[in-house]
């Protein structure tokens, strides 16, 4: 008994990284002589049940609030979950199912209670613009940004994220419109139209036309950059006019 008692608190001292209170040292005296699981080992089962990775967390004694975490997005009402998901960033349209919104959020909560370097590399897993310098935060805007990938939408290069939002809720509507609809669209917008574009082409063009009207003149530069386009030295409202012309040429 008392040799299985050394294991279990050798163990409990390793999954929690600290030294075991008097709780906790009567809780393996308990186990080690009727059996049956430690506190800490009903949590690490319940996580391997869920697919938690609790070994990955920053902190180990967090595994229980993941888990209550879990279980209340299982619980929130549609309409709840889709504010909740807005609100951390990701990318919303009325088509996403109820599972999807569960599983972005589950995955938010993860990435929001592991340890830097899982959370590192998770992010080069993904091949994500990751920098030296990054800090849990931004690593974090790069993973829900990957959402907004879907739809051509560079996100971290609007001015925030209501405005992505507004964009996307713009382009949904677009898509819903007949080609008439679009090429009339596009007119007013004073962008080319030609008879031969397609319904996704003009979309795309519109889409663009959108997310450009949005960026920072720095932001339009490196995309004039990117098509090989140059400018002459302008005022800075009419240098993002003539760079937004520029890449619809």
């Amino acid at each position: 008994c008392r040799d299985k008692a050394s294991r279990v608190v050798q163990q409990m001292s390793s999954d929690n990284g600290t030294v075991l209170t008097r709780d906790e040292l009567t809780e393996a005296l308990c186990v080690a002589t009727w059996g049956g699981l430690t506190k800490s080992q009903l949590i690490s089962k319940r996580c391997a049940e869920r697919g938690i990775p609790d070994d990955k967390l920053q902190d180990r004694s967090r595994a229980q609030h993941v888990l209550q975490e879990f279980e209340r997005l299982e619980q929130l009402p549609y309409a709840e979950l889709a504010a909740l998901y807005k609100s951390r960033g990701f990318a919303y349209v009325d088509q996403l199912d109820r599972e999807s919104l569960v599983k972005g959020l589950k995955e938010y909560v993860l990435y929001q209670e592991m340890s830097l370097s899982h959370l590192r590399s998770v992010c080069k897993e993904k091949d994500l613009a990751m920098k030296g310098e990054h800090r849990r935060a931004d690593l974090l805007k790069l993973l829900v940004a990957e959402s907004w990938h879907t739809y051509d939408i560079p996100v971290l290069k609007l001015p925030n994220l209501l405005v992505a939002q507004g964009l996307l809720d713009q382009i949904q509507g677009f898509s819903k419109k007949d080609e008439a609809q679009l090429r009339v669209k596009l007119r007013r917008c004073q962008l080319p139209v030609e008879k031969s574009a397609s319904v996704s082409k003009l979309l795309s063009r519109l889409r663009r036309h959108l997310v450009w009207a949005q960026m920072s003149v720095e932001d339009l530069e490196e995309e004039c950059r990117s098509h090989d386009l140059h400018w002459t030295s302008v005022e800075q409202a009419e240098h993002r006019r003539q760079m937004v012309g520029m890449v619809h040429a």
